[in-house]
């Protein structure tokens, strides 16, 4: 019986995590990546990336 409530109580709180995180995931996935090419030597052909957000909180 224990486990039951268990797994009814897990099934049910899914939703609820799932739909609170798919602001975040959305907010994330709106800006992207810029490749910075001119950081010095590079002799072991290293990528960098620069992150800038769409919006920034003041």
């Amino acid at each position: 019986m224990k486990r039951r409530l268990k797994a009814v109580l897990a099934v049910a709180t899914l939703p609820l995590v799932v739909v609170g995180t798919l602001p975040a995931v959305r907010a994330a996935a709106a800006a992207s990546l810029t490749r910075v090419t001119g950081f010095g030597t590079n002799p072991t052909n290293l990528n960098m990336y620069l992150y800038v957000p769409d919006r920034v909180a003041g």
